[in-house]
């Protein structure tokens, strides 16, 4: 009896200890506040099973256990990283309800952020990225969901807070994952939301965002080589996925030259179309069996030259349209390293096609390697044109298919040579290309202001292609003279010229022989009466017209008042 009294009074008095201690004390706090320490849950049926429900996620608290050593990086009264930076050790809670709680948003300071650029904060566990044994950038050959690690993600747009949640994190890229420089982000139900909210990033609203890449820019000295090289592909027609240059950091920690895409992949683009019946290759990747043998199939039909190549041929299999494109956007930026990207059949077409999706033309506009020893080092404008995706070496599909229609069909030939023909007048004309450069010149002086040269040669290069890579096009299709094409007439006027939208003060450049056809669109309430063409009327509302000579085109109006 009197061990059992001695028993309950020393467990009174460890008790009245344990409470007002300082390891009690703080379990205490994190209990008031819905959160429990790790070591809680990470062991027990109960822990276990939350953890793997996603009912609790691991986010900093001030209420953290920290270790002597993390306490020298850490401001423990406001939970933001000091000069060091270092994430310490995570207790698991609730997600907060407010974006600015998170642990990506806290660590933010305003000076990070910058008018007019997007800003991504990444936080994360520096034992997931940098130890030996679990973390993702010493082990970069390590794939799969076994090499994903929880992050928190916070998103800025023009210094406003647009986005939060926490993310899977892994490791993205070939050989460059041994830099440790590309990451991969994933939306889940487990992390507390499943993609990210749409229309924030891009200006699509119906397409699910549940996995974003953010890339390294190659070259380090270029910033905006690929936005560029993407925006022009784009205008040009191609298939490209939505991207923009962020400034990027990582726990804390400003990461310069870096973009985000969404992820090639066959599970987004699954969610783009909004079902699974397709087939994906992709050439950096692992095609299932099927989609190897299917676009296996097509290979070998483009390279069975026993069978004269056709348009008609080609089109019952490939999108004629998107493979011109497609090859037009690497030969006008000068992509080096092109044979990249994925190659998509989606089975509930009508009529399925193969057709190709631009990725990863980080080898754009500049040269990439040093001149030999003796040789001059050619303008980067003058960059190879067809020699990049004609090569007779090329054994790419695209290359092939391209090569046997321009030599074995005239009447791809025709179209191959009007198509970038136009894609030069109106889509890649001297106000587009240089409304982009300007828009980077502007992020460039923000946030780099000491970075001036590749601005500069981004402009020579825009400047200078478009009259280089035509002046190829005549050389190697034996093409006419070129020439100068105007279209005057009274302001605001709108035009269809060869069936692309255009106002008044258009100017072309067209091969001899070729025609430009133009259609009045709006005339703004003015009555037509007829063309003027190099000074002579010409009659009809539509005008067709086969280019012999320099040519200025003015559309003329009745008085007002006159039938």
């Amino acid at each position: 009896m009197r061990i059992i009294i001695l028993s309950l009074v020393f467990l009174l008095a460890f008790g009245f200890y344990l409470e007002r201690s300082d390891w009690f004390n703080s379990s205490k706090q994190a209990v008031n506040h819905n959160v429990v320490p790790t070591e809680m849950l990470n062991y027990g049926p109960m822990g276990k099973t939350l953890k793997q429900l996603g009912l609790i996620m691991a986010i900093p608290n001030d209420n953290t256990l920290y270790t002597e050593s993390q306490k020298d990086s850490i401001n423990l009264d406001t939970n933001i990283f000091q000069k060091k930076r270092k994430v310490g050790k995570y207790l698991y809670t609730v997600i907060p309800n407010s974006w600015k709680e998170m642990p990506s948003s806290k660590i933010i300071k305003p000076k990070d952020l910058k008018k007019g650029w997007s800003v991504i904060s990444i936080v994360i566990d520096e034992e997931d990225l940098y130890d030996e044994k679990k973390g993702i950038i010493p082990n970069y050959g390590g794939r799969g969901n076994e090499w994903e690690r929880l992050s928190y993600f916070s998103y800025y747009e023009n210094k406003e807070l647009k986005f939060a949640s926490a993310a899977g994190l892994r490791l993205h890229g070939g050989y460059s994952r041994r830099f440790g420089r590309n990451f991969r982000v994933y939306f889940r139900k487990e992390y507390g939301i499943n993609q990210f909210t749409p229309g924030i990033i891009y200006d699509s609203k119906n397409k699910p965002i549940k996995r974003l890449v953010i890339h390294f820019d190659f070259p380090q000295s270029k910033p905006f080589t690929s936005c560029l090289a993407f925006d022009i592909s784009r205008e040009i027609g191609c298939e490209v996925p939505d991207a923009k240059p962020v400034i990027f950091y990582l726990n804390g920690e400003s990461k310069k030259n870096y973009y985000m895409t969404i992820h090639l992949g066959r599970k987004q683009w699954s969610y783009l179309l909004g079902h699974d019946h397709f087939l994906f290759y992709q050439y950096r990747g692992n095609p299932d069996t099927e989609t190897l043998r299917v676009f296996k199939e097509l290979e070998n039909w483009a390279n069975n030259h026993k069978t004269p190549m056709t348009l008609k041929e080609a089109a019952k299999r490939v999108n004629i349209e998107n493979l011109t494109r497609n090859l037009i956007s690497y030969a006008f930026c000068g992509t080096e390293d092109w044979k990249q990207g994925a190659a998509i059949l989606n089975m509930k077409s009508p009529e399925p096609k193969w057709y190709w999706v631009n990725w990863d033309m980080d080898r754009s506009f500049w040269h990439q390697s040093r001149p030999k020893e003796g040789e001059k080092r050619i303008p980067h404008w003058k960059k190879p044109v067809f020699e990049l995706i004609l090569n007779p070496l090329n054994k790419n599909v695209r290359s092939v298919l391209c090569k046997r229609l321009l030599e074995e069909s005239p009447e791809y030939k025709n179209y191959f040579v009007r198509s970038f023909t136009d894609i030069l007048n109106h889509r890649l004309n001297a106000s587009y290309l240089n409304s982009r450069v300007n828009y980077y010149r502007k992020l460039a002086i923000i946030f780099w202001k000491r970075n001036r040269k590749s601005i500069k040669e981004m402009v020579q290069f825009v400047k200078n292609r478009p009259s280089y890579v035509r002046k190829k096009l005549q050389e190697r299709f034996d093409l006419g003279k070129i020439f100068l094409c105007q279209v005057k007439g009274p302001d605001k006027i709108k035009y269809k010229i060869d069936s692309y939208p255009e106002k008044t003060g258009y100017k072309g450049y067209y091969f001899e022989g070729m025609d430009i056809n133009i259609t009045i669109e709006n005339s703004k309430g003015k009555k037509f009466s007829h063309w003027l063409v190099n000074g002579k009327k010409a009659e009809g509302k539509d005008l067709s017209y086969k280019i012999k000579s320099k040519t200025i085109i003015e559309p003329v109006f009745l008085k007002m008042g006159n039938d």
